[in-house]
């Protein structure tokens, strides 16, 4: 399960909370050109973590049942909605549970003109962890405004298995601090100044 827009992100969604859900899910946590893990289908996490209960991990699948009930959308508490300039270190506050960004930048009007005839630059997201290290993924700006996990981070199957399990948190080491987002080149042709990003903290169904 994998999607690289927002459109088919939220049809993944709407089948994971609808009638023909599936009863089982396979999970395997395989991104492609170094992604931010939790950013290919970051919109069906929630609905996961909703609506399947985690029963096992085999060292290559996360294996989930489906509930009895299944919850229609997920609960958000609003924790800050700021603007910030491109490739600035942001300090995230803290807050208990999983936190969730959905982070809008835009191109600009030459970008876009660019971009319909060139490939972009690429865009990059630097975490900075509560254990002092750092992690540099790739970020795609569309897919970055459905919704995404960002801390704690999660980037293999095991450590999916242990959300799913509900025993990672964010006080872990791997505790998201602070992050920057950047593209790797021409910046101020292709890419907006500033970029808006959205936190909330996960509630549950």
């Amino acid at each position: 399960m994998a999607a690289y827009n927002s459109a088919l992100a939220s049809l993944d969604e709407q089948h994971l909370r609808g009638r023909d859900a599936p009863d089982w899910v396979l999970f395997d946590l395989q991104t492609i050109d170094g992604h931010l893990p939790s950013l290919d289908d970051g919109l069906s996490w929630p609905a996961l973590l909703d609506n399947y209960t985690f029963i096992s991990y085999d060292g290559q699948f996360v294996f989930m049942r489906k509930n009895r009930f299944i919850h229609p959308n997920s609960s958000y508490d609003d924790v800050s909605t700021k603007t910030y300039k491109t490739g600035a270190t942001v300090v995230l506050p803290k807050t208990d549970g999983l936190l969730f960004a959905e982070v809008d930048l835009k191109p600009t009007l030459a970008g876009r003109l660019l971009i319909a005839l060139f490939t972009p630059p690429q865009l990059h997201i630097v975490l900075g962890l509560e254990n002092g290290k750092t992690r540099t993924f790739r970020v795609v700006s569309e897919m970055m405004r459905t919704g995404v996990l960002l801390s704690p981070l999660v980037s293999n199957t095991g450590e999916f298995a242990s959300l799913m399990a509900r025993s990672k948190h964010p006080q872990d080491e791997d505790r998201v601090r602070t992050i920057s987002i950047a593209p790797s080149y021409g910046g101020s042709v292709y890419w907006s100044g500033t970029y808006e990003l959205t936190l909330k903290r996960y509630v549950g169904e």
